[in-house]
């Protein structure tokens, strides 16, 4: 039976389900924020991102977790300035190749062209990182260089990967 996706802003409620989803060695293999001890931690990490960019900056951020049925199984996001939008993106091993990342990211790219008009989207990944890359390839990014003004997601040595959609939807509220 195949479930739906659902998308959520995330919440502190999450925290517990969120840890338990991403408490893997693997996970945290290619990126540079450190692996969560606690579900405490988690919430500390949502409560941030609920607190969204520092006053007078010009980022949007929107976080949101996965859940297969009532199973949170990952968290997607990104991070908008200006004219452009970062996406990132974390999931349980446990699903992995199923293709719930892919549908994640397609619904978040759509998601932010349809509610911020934005039309030029960016992603980083570790270059070992298989699986990151080919989920972007999957989506239809292609690598590139990092641009002139830098991405916010950007560590040393990442692969820069790009995705320019047609033209901007105008920017409408979704359910």
């Amino acid at each position: 039976m195949n479930v739906p996706l659902q998308f959520k802003p995330i919440a502190p409620w999450h925290a517990d389900a969120l840890f338990r989803a991403l408490d893997f060695d693997s996970v945290y293999e290619f990126v540079s924020s450190p692996r969560p001890a606690s579900p405490s931690e988690v919430t500390s990490r949502i409560d941030r991102y609920i607190r969204g960019p520092l006053a007078g900056s010009n980022e949007v951020w929107l976080n949101f977790v996965v859940l297969v049925g009532l199973q949170v199984i990952g968290h997607i996001q990104s991070t908008i300035v200006e004219s452009r939008a970062e996406i990132a993106y974390m999931f349980s091993p446990v699903v992995a190749g199923q293709g719930y990342a892919t549908q994640s990211a397609l619904w978040l790219l759509d998601y932010v062209e349809k509610t911020h008009a934005i039309c030029d989207f960016w992603a980083t990944s570790d270059p070992r990182n298989v699986r990151s890359i080919s989920l972007l390839e999957r989506c239809g990014f292609t690598k590139t260089a990092l641009p002139p003004e830098g991405l916010l997601s950007y560590d040393e040595g990442d692969a820069v990967f790009r995705l320019t959609t047609q033209t901007p939807r105008q920017a409408t509220l979704l359910p």
